[in-house]
C-alpha cells in the first residue's frame, strides 16, 4: 500500500472490482477447484500469496475456489490478507463480521422474512457473504450491488477436477460467474443451479457477513494502473519453453506478450521487459506503440541463457502501463542426452528420499523434502497428489497451481507415482520419443493412454517427476 495515502471508499470498491472481474474475464483459463487451487489435500494451508488474474493463461490454467477467489481478489487490490482463505474458518475469523446468523430452520417465515431485510438493507458493494452447510462445506460470494454478485464455482454440476474418478473436466467457460443476488434471498424453482446459494436454504446452517473493505486505505500500485492506464487491456504472457520445458546453456528462450484492446477508444501502449538474471536480451527493452479498439497485438522478447545458478530462471519483470503483467517461470538445466537415463532403480527408496510421511487427523500425508533437482534429479515444482503437501505453497505461488499436461515431458524423464503412502504400490514410465514407457513391463502406451495417466495424477497418493539429466554423470547411476 501507498505510505500515508488514503482513498475513499468508492475508489477502493472500484479497485477491488478491477481485480475481481479480472480474474472473471481469464475464462477457461481459470477453473473451479474444491481441494485448493494448488490442488492439495484439505489439511494444508493455503497459500499466503494466490497468483494474480494474469497469471492464467492458455499455456497455464490456473485453479482456485470459492474462498481462495476472494482473498486473492483483497490481496491484489490492497495487499490486505483475510485472516483465513477457507470457508469454514472465514465465517469465524474474518474481520470486521458485520452480521452473523444461526439457522435452526424451525424460525416462522416471518422471522425470515426480517433476517432477509436485514441482510438486503446492511450489505454493500465490496462486501463477503459466506455461509457453511450441515456437512461442514461452505461457499463465499463477492457482493457487487443489489442485483449481483460474483463467484468462483463449479455452478452446481461436477466440474474442474473430480479426485474420485482421477479426471479432468474443465469448464468452458472457467470457474467464475456473475450471479442474480435474488437468489441468495429468495428460493429459486432450478434449486441445482440458480437456487444453490440461497442463503435460508434447509442445509444452511449459518451464515456471515464480512466487510474487509473497512481495514484497507490504499490501492496497491498495480491495481491503480487496472482503473488507470491499464483499463480495458487484457494482457498475458506465454513462453517456447512452458510447463517443465527446461532451457540449457546458451539456449534462446522467447517470451511473448498478448495485449488486447477490449474497449471502444485507442489506447497508447507503454510496454517494458526486463530479462531474467543468467540471460542476455539480444533486443529492445521497451516498446511505444497505439493499439486500436478491438485489436490485439503480440510482442517477443527472446533473451539466451548464459548462466544458470537456480533449477528456475527468475521471471523477468513485464509492465503494460504500469502493471505488472506475470511470466511464466522456465526450468533450466544441463540437458546432456549422453547422461544415463535408468534410475531411479528402487521406486520406495527413490520416493523415500523425496518425500517423508507425517501423522495427520485426515490420514497418512507425505511432505515433499527440500526440493535440490541437482541433487535428486526431481523437477522443481513438479510433484503432486492428493496425499502430498509442501511448506513451500505458503511461499511460492507457481508451485503446483497449474495444471501438468503432457508437454511438460523431455525425452528420458521419469515418472513415478504411488498409491499409498508406503509406497507399496508404485509405477514408472519413462516418457521417450513422444510416448511413456511403462518401465518393468515394457508397455509403450499410445498417445490417448499417456494423456489419462498424466490426467489421473493428481488423484493418485503422490507423484513425481524425475530428469536424469539433472544428475552429474557419477549419480545418474545410483541404485539402478
Amino acid at each position: 500500500m501507498s505510505g500515508g495515502e488514503v482513498m475513499n471508499r468508492e475508489t477502493l470498491v472500484e479497485g477491488l472490482f478491477a481485480v475481481a472481474y479480472a480474474y472473471l474475464e481469464r475464462g477457461s483459463f481459470l477453473q473451479y477447484d474444491q481441494l485448493s487451487p494448488d490442488r492439495i489435500l484439505r489439511v494444508t494451508k493455503r497459500k499466503r500469496e494466490m497468483l494474480p488474474p494474469e497469471a492464467a493463461t492458455p499455456q497455464r490454467t490456473l485453479y482456485s475456489d470459492c474462498a481462495s477467489f476472494v482473498w486473492s481478489a483483497f490481496y491484489h487490490a490492497f495487499g490486505h490478507e483475510i485472516e483465513s482463505g477457507v470457508t469454514w474458518n472465514m465465517i469465524d475469523y474474518g474481520t470486521p463480521r458485520i452480521c452473523y446468523r444461526e439457522l435452526t430452520h424451525n424460525e416462522p417465515e416471518a422471522e425470515i422474512a426480517a433476517m432477509r431485510g436485514e441482510l438486503q438493507k446492511l450489505l454493500m458493494p465490496g462486501d463477503v457473504i459466506v455461509f457453511q452447510y450441515e456437512n461442514g462445506n461452505g461457499h463465499a460470494m463477492l457482493y457487487l450491488d443489489e442485483k449481483r454478485y460474483i463467484n468462483c464455482t463449479q455452478r452446481g454440476t461436477f466440474a474442474g477436477y473430480h479426485y474420485e474418478s482421477r479426471q479432468e473436466k474443465p469448464q468452458p467457460d472457467g470457474g467464475m460467474i456473475i450471479e442474480n443476488a435474488d437468489g441468495l434471498f429468495y428460493p429459486q424453482e432450478d434449486i441445482v443451479v440458480a437456487g444453490r446459494n440461497y442463503l435460508f436454504a434447509d442445509r444452511v446452517r449459518r451464515y456471515a457477513v464480512l466487510r474487509p473493505l473497512d481495514l484497507v486505505t490504499a490501492l496497491t500500485p498495480d491495481t491503480k494502473a487496472r482503473i488507470g492506464s491499464y483499463r480495458g487491456l487484457f494482457s498475458y504472457v506465454e513462453c517456447d519453453h512452458a510447463g517443465a520445458r527446461a532451457a540449457d546453456i546458451s539456449e534462446c528462450v522467447t517470451y511473448t506478450l498478448t495485449v488486447q484492446n477490449k474497449s471502444d477508444r485507442e489506447i497508447p501502449l507503454q510496454i517494458t521487459f526486463q530479462a531474467p538474471s543468467g540471460t542476455e536480451n539480444p533486443r529492445e527493452d521497451a516498446v511505444s506503440c497505439d493499439l486500436p479498439a478491438g485489436k490485439t497485438e503480440r510482442f517477443s522478447f527472446p533473451v539466451r541463457v548464459h548462466s544458470v545458478s537456480r533449477p528456475l530462471l527468475e521471471q523477468p519483470q513485464i509492465t503494460v502501463n504500469g502493471m505488472r503483467i506475470n511470466a511464466p517461470r522456465v526450468h533450466t538445466g544441463t540437458l546432456s542426452p549422453k547422461r544415463n537415463p535408468s534410475f531411479p532403480g528402487d521406486l520406495r527408496l527413490r520416493l523415500h528420499r523425496l518425500f517423508c510421511r507425517i501423522d495427520s487427523v485426515q490420514g497418512d500425508v507425505l511432505v515433499r523434502r527440500t526440493q535440490k533437482p541437482d541433487e535428486d534429479g526431481a523437477v522443481y515444482g513438479m510433484f503432486g497428489g492428493t496425499g502430498v503437501i509442501t511448506p513451500e505453497t505458503l511461499r511460492d505461488g507457481d508451485i503446483r497451481a497449474t495444471r501438468v499436461t503432457v508437454a511438460d515431458f523431455m525425452d528420458n524423464d521419469i515418472l513415478v507415482t504411488a498409491d499409498d503412502a508406503g509406497f507399496g504400490v508404485a509405477r514408472a514410465y519413462t516418457y521417450r520419443d513422444g510416448a511413456f514407457h511403462e518401465n518393468g513391463t515394457g508397455k509403450t502406451m499410445t498417445a490417448e493412454e499417456g494423456a489419462r495417466l498424466v490426467d489421473s495424477l493428481p488423484g493418485g497418493f503422490c507423484f513425481v517427476l524425475l530428469r536424469p539429466s539433472y544428475l552429474a554423470d557419477d549419480q545418474s547411476t545410483e541404485e539402478a
